[in-house]
């Protein structure tokens, strides 16, 4: 009985080291290429966060970034509506007040440097204001939470927004805005490239 268990064993040994034999070759997949981004479903966001033009899944920093597209699907027409679709941004418009994961300006005193740059078109401006413009002016919006001192300077201890305008393009496009709301609240943009 012992020599059969041992015939079985060496017989069933044999058959698995032949198995891989009769596996199937697969086919390799194409892998995309550096400028082409893979397509996932979702719409591809690229933007500068590290001076450089990425995807928001490429960059290793805690960003929101908001199209101009989002912005007037979500009617964020000013920074505190930026507020409720940021983690970690608070703003206070009397007194121009912004915080990014509780680090801002502490007072308002004459020279008091905001603790969360801005940034408009790669400027430095001493004030939010910029990030909640038009939407049909603007191209995107990146809040960058916590520092960064290393590529934005000094006053980015708590972050830093970047507000980017839309870029004239080589084809011919008109966007005309149409809007109305209460008290009275009309509005009308158009812009031609």
């Amino acid at each position: 009985m012992r020599g059969a268990h041992r015939k079985l064993f060496a017989s069933l040994l044999a058959l698995g080291a032949a198995m891989p034999a009769f596996a199937q070759q697969t086919q390799p997949t194409p892998t995309p290429s550096p400028e082409q981004p893979a397509q996932t479903g979702r719409d591809v966001v690229i933007i500068t966060a590290n001076k450089r033009e990425e995807t928001v899944q490429d960059v290793a920093v805690a960003v929101t970034a908001i199209t101009s597209e989002a912005k007037e699907e979500l009617g964020i027409i000013s920074v505190t509506d930026l507020t409720n679709v940021t983690p970690g941004l608070s703003y206070t418009p009397g007194n121009e007040r912004i915080t990014l994961r509780g680090i801002g300006r502490q007072t308002n005193g004459f020279g008091a440097d905001p603790g969360v740059a801005n940034y408009n078109d790669g400027v430095y401006t001493a004030f939010a204001v910029l990030a909640g413009k038009d939407p049909i002016l603007i191209d995107r919006v990146e809040v960058l939470r916590g520092p960064q001192g290393t590529l934005y300077g000094r006053n980015s201890i708590g972050g830093a927004i970047n507000t980017i305008s839309k870029r004239p393009s080589d084809n011919f496009e008109i966007d005309f805005v149409l809007g109305a709301s209460n008290y009275e609240g009309r509005k009308v943009g158009l812009t031609v490239s």
